[in-house]
């Protein structure tokens, strides 16, 4: 099950490292292209479904003067796996973009329309549209929070303010809140297979995460900290994988119990997205 669990591991790096490089030339590109055609300005076009990003619903409608466009910073890729692209930009353009249901179907809205705004008309107050898509516990739905999770973790990795907005809101040091984000989002760790790589994401760690960011953790996300903090402590004294570390820590702190005994087999509900909104 080890070497099965890896092999998948590493197919889904690929095919995330495939996705983002592909999105790179392909952007790259595009910015010849519009160079080619004496386009002055262009605009950011996110995906208008509820897989996008954080940073890429901010970003859609930006426009950028060609002069700026540099991949990566002002123009997508924004992140890994992102599916925003560009356009070239002409002042009273008028038109249609494609939006996607929680149902899978594509339908179209004004161009005009931003995703912020798609998203309070078209998700947030129409009940029809705020409906499970996916049933708990199936691949796809097991494949799209993996996807969030990911996607969490990558813009976590590029923030430095969470360390000290958690440790507002807990009151534990910056110091201690900075070696748990180390530990779960940056570190290598020994795995039982004697190789070292980054911890994979979690959803529920996730959603903890960003509860502990807004102020609106629960007693669980507290016990995560302990938890994470340990484990820490553990692998570095002693020298050990993050599985012999982990059932150490479960003896004093076992947050993953807890989180079933809690929240049941399919853990915390898929509230990512609304807690990053809330922020």
């Amino acid at each position: 099950m080890t070497l099965l669990r890896d092999l998948r591991y590493l197919s889904h790096k690929l095919r995330n490292l495939i996705m983002t490089e592909s999105a790179f030339f392909a952007s790259a590109s595009r910015k010849d292209c519009f160079n080619d055609l004496d386009v002055e300005k262009y605009e950011i076009i996110a995906t208008l479904d509820l897989r996008t990003s954080n940073i890429c619903r901010e970003l859609d409608g930006k426009i950028f003067d060609m002069k700026d466009y540099q991949v990566g910073i002002t123009a997508p890729p924004f992140h890994c796996r992102c599916r925003t692209t560009t356009a070239p930009w002409f002042e009273d353009e008028e038109g249609y973009r494609a939006a996607r249901g929680e149902d899978g179907k594509t339908y179209y809205v004004p161009s005009s329309m931003k995703y912020n705004e798609w998203y309070e008309k078209y998700v947030k107050n129409n009940s029809k549209q705020t409906g499970a898509k996916y049933t708990k516990g199936d691949i796809e739905w097991n494949i799209r929070r993996e996807e969030e999770a990911e996607l969490y973790y990558d813009n976590i990795r590029n923030r430095k303010d969470d360390i000290s907005k958690i440790s507002k809101n807990t009151n534990w040091s910056e110091k201690s809140i900075g070696q748990i984000k180390n530990h779960i989002f940056y570190n290598t760790h020994i795995m039982r297979d004697g190789t070292r790589r980054m911890l994979d994401s979690d959803y529920s760690m996730s959603v903890a995460w960003q509860r502990l960011i807004n102020g609106t953790y629960e007693d669980i996300d507290i016990l995560l900290l302990k938890h994470e903090y340990l484990e820490s402590i553990f692998e570095k004294k002693y020298n050990i994988s993050n599985l012999e570390a982990h059932r150490m820590t479960e003896k004093k702190h076992d947050w993953y119990k807890e989180l079933i005994k809690q929240k049941g087999e399919f853990e915390e509900d898929d509230c990512l997205n609304e807690l990053i909104r809330k922020e």
